[in-house]
């Protein structure tokens, strides 16, 4: 098994496949020349693969204009890079990206915070938590606040540093619904 990984390894490296940042063509693209790039669909076996290596990637995205498809690494294991790499259709290209945080420690922050929010509900609302969420493009836990009182953001900062991110947001509203209920009114104002 060794051996065939190798050589893999080998022509990877050859085609040019290999350093950080490297990506298997020589450009990128212009949004005009992208119609004979392979499909988005194409790429969910390679972006499967990359979730599926969390503990050493942290995630994969394409630019707003196409591609290449940004794959996130924060330990540069040749053969998981190789793993993601033999499921790319050709003609793919990609460019590989560190970062500081794997997916999993993304993934295990929320789910703590998330943790503690399902468990003190109240207090989360008093606290002005609104949201989690793991932003693999920016790479850090964004957790939205809906007051800015700084009751949590320290601890939180103290324990994950740069993993974190706090975003201002519009606190949620209820819903007025102030028409007479009748067959057209939405079943949401129902009480």
């Amino acid at each position: 098994m060794a051996r065939p990984l190798a050589a893999l390894l080998v022509v990877l490296l050859a085609a040019g496949c290999g350093g950080a940042g490297a990506s298997q063509a020589a450009a990128t693209p212009t949004p005009a020349d992208q119609s004979g790039m392979p499909s988005r669909e194409s790429m969910n076996p390679a972006i499967g693969a990359v979730f599926a290596h969390g503990d050493q990637l942290a995630g994969a995205w394409w630019d707003a204009a196409g591609w290449p498809l940004h794959v996130a690494y924060a330990d540069d294991d040749p053969a998981v890079r190789a793993d993601v790499e033999r499921w790319l259709p050709p003609g793919a290209i990609v460019e590989w990206d560190r970062v500081s945080h794997t997916y999993a420690e993304l993934d295990e922050i929320q789910n703590t915070i998330t943790s503690w929010w399902n468990d003190n509900p109240d207090q989360a609302t008093d606290m002005g938590l609104g949201s989690t969420g793991v932003d693999v493009v920016a790479n850090v836990v964004t957790v939205g606040v809906t007051n800015h009182v700084g009751t949590f953001e320290g601890p939180l900062v103290a324990r994950y540093g740069d993993a974190i991110r706090f975003v201002i947001e519009e606190p949620s509203r209820p819903l007025i619904c102030d028409f007479p209920e009748s067959d057209e009114t939405p079943d949401y104002c129902h009480r």
